[in-house]
């Protein structure tokens, strides 16, 4: 059989791009669009944690994010056994939108490939983007 080109380097690529580009800009609510429909969300800033599931609580997380300023670090990605998705480790430091807080995280992220057919019902621009990079994928969990 065929095998797949891995998706670990350019979704990791693609997914650091675009994702943290998202709290500071105006397409924050296209965000809640990249979960899977069984998607969960935690969060690690500082010592503030928080975890969520179900694409309305993800949006809500989403949004008290809002203004928030990430600065990458460091990167990690792998493919999944499978070779359907990836797992990444993103790392970097945060300033919030409310309050101007800074603090260091650690993001947690795995990918999962999408089937061709969303891409003809998805009015997501960042997921568009994403069929059009050829690195379709949503968050599973992060």
């Amino acid at each position: 059989g065929e095998t797949e080109l891995s998706l670990a380097v350019p979704a990791a690529r693609h997914f650091v791009n675009t994702y943290y580009q998202h709290f500071s800009a105006a397409q924050i609510n296209d965000l809640g669009r990249y979960y899977t429909a069984k998607g969960q969300k935690s969060v690690s800033i500082g010592g503030a944690h928080s975890v969520v599931t179900g694409r309305n609580d993800i949006a809500t997380q989403i949004l008290s994010l809002a203004g928030t300023v990430f600065s990458v670090r460091g990167v990690v990605s792998q493919d999944t056994v499978d070779g359907q998705g990836a797992h990444m480790l993103v790392t970097g430091s945060a300033v919030t939108g409310s309050g101007g807080v800074s603090a260091n995280f650690a993001h947690s992220v795995s990918l999962t490939r999408v089937k061709p057919e969303l891409q003809v019902e998805s009015t997501c621009p960042a997921l568009t983007a994403a069929f059009e990079a050829g690195i379709p994928f949503q968050i599973h969990n992060d």
